[in-house]
C-alpha cells in the first residue's frame, strides 16, 4: 500500500505542538530539566557556603600544629600560662608537629570542646622541649 501525500497545510501533523529551543519559541524539555539541575546544585552550593560561613569559630587558624579559632596571642600571659578574661573559660590541648609537643589554648564561653559551641575570646600556641 503505498503512503497518500498529505493535504496542504497539514505537513506538520506528526511534528510534537510544543515549542522547542530548535524553532525559537521557547524551551524544551531537555533544556527545561537542564536548566532546573544547574539552578538546584547553585542553590545547593549557595546554601552549603552560607552553612560554612555563618559560625567564624568553624575557620581554623594553623599555628604549628594546632587548629586555632583566633590568631594566637590574643590573650593575657603566654604559653600554657595564659589566662582567660572573666566570663571566659580556659581550654588545653597538645599536638606533635616538627618532632616536638605543641601546646594548643584558647578561651572560650559555654561548655563545647573543638569548636562545638560558645565564642572564642582569644588563643595561644606554644611549642614545649619534649620530643614526640
Amino acid at each position: 500500500m503505498q503512503r497518500q501525500p498529505e493535504p496542504p497545510g497539514t505537513e506538520d501533523a506528526g511534528r510534537d505542538p510544543r515549542p522547542t529551543r530548535q524553532d525559537g519559541r521557547g524551551t524544551s524539555r531537555r533544556g527545561f530539566l537542564k536548566w532546573t539541575g544547574r539552578v538546584g546544585i547553585t542553590l545547593v552550593g549557595g546554601i552549603a557556603g552560607t552553612a560554612a560561613l555563618a559560625d567564624p569559630a568553624m575557620a581554623c587558624v594553623q599555628a604549628g600544629c594546632c587548629c586555632l579559632a583566633k590568631q594566637p596571642g590574643g590573650c593575657p600571659g603566654s604559653g600554657p600560662t595564659f589566662t582567660c578574661p572573666p566570663g571566659y573559660r580556659k581550654r588545653v590541648w597538645y599536638c606533635c608537629g616538627g618532632g616536638r609537643l605543641q601546646g594548643c589554648g584558647e578561651c572560650q564561653t559555654g561548655t563545647g570542646d573543638c569548636f562545638h559551641g560558645g565564642t572564642y575570646k582569644c588563643s595561644e600556641h606554644w611549642t614545649t622541649q619534649n620530643i614526640c
